[in-house]
């Protein structure tokens, strides 16, 4: 199941861009807001926006967060020569 973020802004929040409001609510970076933006995961009142969207007072904001992809990598039993080791290492 994929994850959404609602945010509400408020009178304090309007004027501000949307890539910076959000990661400042959402503690994320400006830059990931701005590639959720781009891949059409962050609506505001139900309308897919741009990063450059500027906030207004009861704003309705969500994000629907990317499920991971794996990055298909597998541990490999490899032999390891054991220079040193003592019971701190």
């Amino acid at each position: 199941m994929r994850e959404r973020i609602d945010i509400t802004a408020t009178h304090e929040d309007a004027g501000q861009r949307a890539d910076v409001f959000l990661s400042n609510k959402c503690d994320m970076t400006r830059s990931h807001i701005a590639k959720l933006m781009k891949e059409g995961h962050v609506f505001c009142n139900g309308q897919n926006i741009k990063a450059k969207y500027t906030v207004s007072d009861g704003d309705a904001f969500s994000i629907e967060m990317p499920e991971l992809k794996s990055a298909g990598i597998t541990a490999e039993e490899i032999p390891l020569d054991i220079v040193y080791q003592d019971e701190y290492l």
